[in-house]
């Protein structure tokens, strides 16, 4: 029999077996391989799509983003060009976290994306989506941490807009290293759950994920000892594991590298569902809202450097237009390419002409119909939506990789099919899962028509990892069909904790040895709706008449 008071999770952001399994094998991941022989472990299915933000919504929860409303990182409101970055309040009902302090257990959460502002009142550190300066919680953590001073939030990318990759890898150890510091500190303290996510691995696969799985990386450069980092304090909190505790390692998404991209606005520009104008070229704008101030100055500054240049003016866009039209628009690459001056003006997407739109803003796997009942400047009427999203999935379906021949994607999904819950509204009306090229919601330019980019990516795939260790957990068993709405309701029920019945996880049983507790004890879900009141009133009757 085994009982617990506490829960450690640990997040490593993107990571996939495998890159980690050869790795372990290999002896650079000692701690790893020790928690593989002695414990669970097995792929995590991430979340529809398998991106970050809905991913990790998904996980604090227990729910699908139909509930969430969490779809991408960025959600459309008034129109398909009114992208606002989600924040935790975008988040449909409580999330797990929440619940466990609603019964009376202590939280702490550190790097969860989507924390931002705090849900509670607990120490929290927010993560990447954090909007201004402040993403410690309560601010005078850092009065009784000093360590979190040196807490950041994101690496500094400048390092990266400029090419210095080498620089760029060792600042996102250094950033691990310092947020580690201040993990250790917080691990001290009182807790019955703790959170901590590394997120380095994330953004150094996306950069060198490719050499990382095939080995043409160096075991000594910054990239793979980052590996090795996060496995030595993987060991610094097995040491000091509180007895009976069980640890949780985890990720949002796996990662694979692919063989170009898919430009989907493109394609719908091509096929007519999708309207384009030209219009004056803005300056590069600093994207990055959502993270602390001391960064977006940076990244701001070389944002400024790097649009800085010859001298420029602007063509009427109709001339510009006409021209292209005309044909001419060789003769407008050779002025743009010769002459000391920007013709500043861009193809860009018509927002209110299109009937189908990738938003600029996403990662790209979601296409929105610019519905009338949704959008203020939508033109697809309800009684023609059905017909032009069986067109556009329909032909999507019939695409063919352009090398191999064979269907150019993994799935073409159907929102309303995809997606169940309330928000479910908010949801793109189609989803594409790739296979081999990248979605991205890319157009045309003077010299590019292709909808078929033949330019690797490293980026995210649907299955993660998860492993489970201590007591209670079984040893050296591999799990099958976990899915990252089921960690919350296994971590609801190993703390005792009523699981609600509206999450769509389910508590994974199979991850407990036969004989402990976790295992005999059943799975108790939370008493909602008519029944509760029922409960409440029957009982309130029997103390009554002193039964």
């Amino acid at each position: 029999m085994t009982s617990t008071s506490k829960v450690l999770v640990l997040g490593l952001d993107g990571a996939t077996w495998d890159l980690l399994m050869p790795l372990a094998r290999e002896g650079f991941l000692p701690n790893l391989s020790r928690l593989i022989a002695s414990g669970t472990y097995g792929e995590l299915e991430s979340s529809t799509p398998p991106i970050t933000a809905p991913a990790w919504a998904s996980f604090a929860t227990g729910k699908n983003p139909g509930k969430t409303g969490i779809f991408d990182f960025m959600l459309p409101r008034s129109s398909l060009d009114d992208l606002v970055p989600v924040t935790s309040k975008d988040i449909g009902g409580k999330t797990f976290y929440e619940i466990l302090n609603d019964n009376g257990r202590r939280t702490i959460i550190v790097n969860l994306p989507l924390s931002y502002p705090p849900r509670t009142g607990s120490p929290t550190i927010t993560s990447i989506l954090t909007q201004g300066d402040q993403f410690i919680f309560p601010a005078s953590l850092k009065e009784k941490i000093p360590e979190l001073e040196q807490y950041r939030l994101i690496p500094n990318f400048d390092l990266r807009a400029r090419g210095r990759y080498d620089e760029y890898f060792q600042d996102i150890r250094d950033l691990e290293s310092g947020r580690f510091t201040g993990a250790q500190k917080l691990f001290e303290w009182e807790w019955d759950f703790l959170f901590f996510l590394f997120s380095g691995i994330d953004w150094i696969q996306h950069e060198v994920y490719d050499k990382l799985i095939s080995g043409s990386l160096g075991r000594n450069h910054a990239a793979f000892q980052l590996f090795c980092d996060v496995d030595s304090y993987l060991g610094w909190f097995l040491e000091r594991l509180p007895r009976e505790t069980p640890i949780l390692i985890m990720s949002d998404h796996g990662f694979r590298v692919y063989r170009g991209f898919f430009y989907i606005n493109q394609w719908l520009r091509e096929n007519g569902f999708l309207q384009c104008h030209y219009v004056r070229k803005r300056t590069p704008r600093y994207q990055h809202r959502f993270v602390e101030g001391a960064a977006k100055a940076e990244l701001k500054k070389a944002d400024e450097e790097g649009s800085r240049g010859k001298p420029s003016f602007a063509l009427p866009s109709f001339l510009v237009e006409t021209l292209r039209r005309l044909r001419f628009s060789k003769i407008y690459s050779m002025v743009e390419k010769h002459v000391p001056i920007r013709l500043e003006t861009e193809l860009a997407v018509d927002h209110v002409r299109s009937r189908a739109v990738c938003p600029a803003g996403a990662w790209g796997m979601g296409i929105h119909l610019n519905r009338t009942e949704r959008f203020e400047s939508g033109i697809v009427k309800p009684k023609d939506a059905r017909q032009i999203k069986q067109e556009i999935m329909s032909r999507l379906r019939e695409l063919k990789d352009p090398t191999t021949g064979e269907d150019a994607f993994d799935k073409v999904l159907d929102g309303e099919e995809t997606y169940s819950g309330e928000r479910a509204g908010l949801a793109p009306d189609i989803v594409i899962l790739p296979r081999d090229f990248w979605v991205w919601p890319g157009l045309s330019s003077s010299d590019k028509t292709e909808i078929f980019g033949e330019k690797t990516f490293n980026g995210h795939a649907m299955n993660g990892i998860f492993l489970a260790y201590g007591p209670g957990i079984r040893k050296g068993h591999q799990l099958h069909g976990a899915r990252i709405h089921d960690v919350a309701p296994t971590i609801l029920h190993i703390l005792g904790i009523p699981v609600p019945r509206d999450m769509d996880g389910k508590g994974l049983k199979e991850v407990f040895e036969h004989d402990s507790e976790f295992a005999n004890r059943p799975i108790e879900y939370a008493r909602t709706g008519e029944r509760e009141r029922v409960r409440r009133r029957i009982n309130g009757l029997k103390s009554s008449k002193g039964i």
